[in-house]
Formats: structure tokens, sequence, C-alpha cells
């Protein structure tokens, strides 16, 4: 479906920012917005509509030291969204 309207975004932050300011309804993956929703801030509209899921890589040199911080980011990645794939 065609959609038109005067605000153009795309900046989830800002798409966010908008919708708590009243100015329309987003689109956004559920990670981004619930706990927004949870606190009532914002309402979800059509729960049985999701997303297309999309893969998720996270890149980096495989010979340069994984320091305890990026080994940490990689850490929370995989348990949050999902197992690499490879």
């Amino acid at each position: 479906m065609p959609v038109t309207g005067r605000v153009k975004i795309n900046n989830g932050l800002a798409l966010r920012t908008a919708a708590l300011q009243g100015l329309g309804i987003v689109l956004q993956p559920t990670i981004l917005l619930e706990a927004d929703v949870r606190a009532g801030r914002l309402v979800q509209l059509f729960p049985e509509y999701g997303l297309p899921e999309r893969p998720m890589h996270i890149v980096y040199l495989p010979d340069r030291y994984r320091s305890p911080k990026l080994r940490s980011f990689i850490d929370f990645v995989i348990e949050r969204f999902g197992e690499p794939t490879s």
C-alpha cells in the first residue's frame, strides 16, 4: 500500500521521536520500540503483522586482536539475535 505524508525520515531514532510526538505511524523492528509500547507511550496497531527477517552481519578483520569490548559485543549480538551462520 503506498504511503504518503509531509514528513520523510530515514533514521530509526528520529522515527521513534516523531511517533512519540504524535506525528504519525512508524514501522520499526520491535526491539527499537518495545520499551515505549510496554510503558504505554506507543501503541502497537497491527500485532499480527510482522516485519520480514533480515540477515545481520558483524564484520571485522579476522587477524585482528579481539579486544574484550569486541568479544563482549559479538556475544551480546549472538545472544540477543541468534546464532552465527558461519
